[in-house]
């Protein structure tokens, strides 16, 4: 062999990088560089030179030929993940043992862990794009960067996007209660509650979002936390377990005469929002302010424990905002204040349907379908629960709840 091929072979080597398995590597290298040694060798017939252009233009464009043939394949090939030795392509509900955390690892050298009693489901996996849901537990992602696949995990009404980085996602299924701890990378967190652009969570970040509660506090957790995520995590509002909320990436804070409300109200500071609020009149700020801040103002006042204000700035979103999504989100949580807070079922019931009226696939539609499945089973309208039921299987078949609607389905058969 001589030293021209050797030395194509190793350049073919380095430029094939992922592909083939290493014997189908070394056959076509082989191949190849026996053809480039019938060129490289003493010509028996015609001009050295002739024969040395042509081993190396045939060499040249069969490696064009195999480079390109091998990235494309290997490019276009859609992930797939494995699972306790078995392959899986589609879409699929995976729960860890009882006992041991598992590891539930992807083609492109993406991995998740899965820690005890903890359940996911897959959608299905494509070229570009893998998704997630989380729907109980504790996972650790580790996601490999520059593959150009986006992942969105999903938990609850909240979506989780990143490319490339580590971080921990907890879902508590049955407290709706959400924590995100970036440790590489960055990700971001959009859905339920948070702000209409979602939030940005850089490495060091924490955010934490949970069920209001009349007697819960923050956790002693929440307390001990390392300084890196108690310097990006801010304080709770009144009656929540841990309801941090981080600044938004487009939250300068450069203002000079002291924050505005807005500013008080993205960093969680919501009581101090809505006073300043007052000052400055309610009333006539709900009428004036954009949409993203009406809808601000909305949850710095039900955060805050001020039902009637919340009330008030989330009829005036339907008001000036209609057909919007604030509108549609309204009208979701005017419906959770008559379920949780003026336990009247009714007003519930008339606000959870208003909003699927509006956003039938929106984030927070399975729980809304949920919450009325039960309201109309308490009232013991078991044929409109069984038609909530039908919609939830059609636009949520891998929901929390599928179990429970398909058993009502048939039931009322």
């Amino acid at each position: 062999m001589t030293w021209r091929s050797i030395q194509l072979g190793k350049r073919l080597a380095s430029d094939l990088g992922e592909g083939p398995s290493a014997a189908t590597r070394m056959k076509q290298r082989e191949r190849l560089i026996q053809s480039v040694e019938l060129g490289l060798g003493e010509p028996q017939r015609g001009s050295m030179r002739r024969a040395v252009g042509t081993a190396f233009a045939f060499a040249v464009a069969t490696i064009v030929l195999v480079v390109c043939g091998i990235r494309w394949s290997h490019t276009q090939r859609a992930v797939h993940a494995t699972w306790n030795g078995a392959t899986v392509y589609g879409p699929s509900v995976i729960e860890a043992a009882t006992n041991r955390p598992q590891s539930l690892e992807f083609s492109e050298g993406s991995q998740v862990l899965l820690e005890p009693d903890t359940r996911v489901s897959l959608a299905p996996m494509s070229v570009h794009n893998t998704d997630l849901t989380l729907d109980d537990g504790h996972i650790l992602a580790n996601i490999r960067k520059h593959t150009g696949i986006t992942w969105t995990f999903v938990a609850g009404p909240y979506r989780i996007r990143v490319v490339g980085t580590r971080f921990t996602i907890d879902w508590d299924c049955d407290r709706r209660q959400l924590r995100v701890a970036v440790r590489e990378g960055r990700v971001k967190v959009s859905g339920g509650d948070l702000p209409n652009d979602g939030l940005v969570l850089d490495a060091g970040t924490t955010l934490e979002r949970g069920a209001a509660t009349d007697h819960a506090k923050p956790s002693a957790e929440t307390e001990v936390m390392a300084p890196a995520e108690l310097s990006a995590t801010l304080p709770s509002p009144p009656g929540a377990r841990t309801k941090d909320l981080v600044v938004p990436a487009h939250a300068s804070g450069s203002e000079v005469a002291g924050p505005t409300w807005s500013t008080l109200a993205n960093q969680g500071k919501y009581p101090e929002a809505l006073a300043l609020a007052e000052t400055l009149g309610f009333d006539t700020l709900i009428n004036e302010v954009s949409e993203n801040d009406l809808l601000l103002l909305a949850n710095a006042a039900r955060y805050s424990g001020d039902t009637p204000r919340a009330h008030q700035a989330q009829l005036k979103l339907r008001e000036r905002f209609a057909g919007r999504r604030s509108a549609a989100l309204a009208a979701f949580y005017l419906a959770r204040s008559g379920l949780d807070i003026e336990h009247r079922p009714d007003i519930a019931i008339h606000w959870f349907e208003t909003f699927l009226t509006e956003s039938p696939r929106g984030d927070l539609a399975a729980l809304a379908r949920a919450h009325l499945m039960s309201l109309w089973l308490n009232k013991g309208q078991r044929e409109k629960a069984r038609r909530i039921a039908l919609d939830y299987l059609t636009y949520h078949p891998d929901g929390a709840q599928a179990a429970q609607a398909r058993s009502l389905v048939q039931s009322v058969q």
